[in-house]
């Protein structure tokens, strides 16, 4: 499902072998569209987890697919000082939607002072992953966030 890039380190290609220190665990490699910002994230194989995708308004405009990996098991390579945050007026402060400002992609949801000991990532940024094979966990956000009203 991914791949080794020139950018990656070469000792730890994502998806051939698996960590020492976890092994039910692979690393999976991710960059926005522009990759001006890459990063990897230490995660049970996508074809044994559920992604969650939610119909909230941000989610659906932003067609994220999520996972909720410990924070110290997401590594940035690059790119964190072209990232910017936004926060939506319906959960401010409780998390931060970081996006690219080059290309625009939105890479993950910082939930920090709801929980700061986890990072919600989108799978979409994933290297080769096929999205139509994963297992989707639907989430009623519409429900539980007030309606978007521009």
């Amino acid at each position: 499902m991914a791949t080794v890039d020139e950018d990656y380190p070469k000792d730890d290609p994502a998806g051939t072998t698996l960590p020492r220190e976890h092994p039910n665990k692979i690393w999976y490699h991710a960059n926005c569209h522009c990759a001006k910002v890459k990063y990897k994230a230490l995660l049970p194989p996508l074809d044994t987890d559920e992604v969650m995708s939610c119909n909230c308004s941000l989610c659906t405009r932003d067609a994220l697919l999520l996972l909720y990996p410990p924070r110290k098991d997401v590594v940035f390579l690059k790119g964190q000082d072209v990232l910017k945050g936004y926060r939506p007026a319906y959960n401010k402060p409780v998390s931060e939607h970081m996006f690219c400002t080059n290309c625009g992609s939105a890479v993950y949801n910082d939930p920090h002072l709801e929980n700061p000991d986890f990072l919600c990532i989108n799978v979409r940024m994933f290297k080769d992953v096929e999205v139509e094979r994963l297992k989707l966990k639907h989430f009623n956000g519409k429900d539980v966030n007030p309606p978007y009203s521009p």
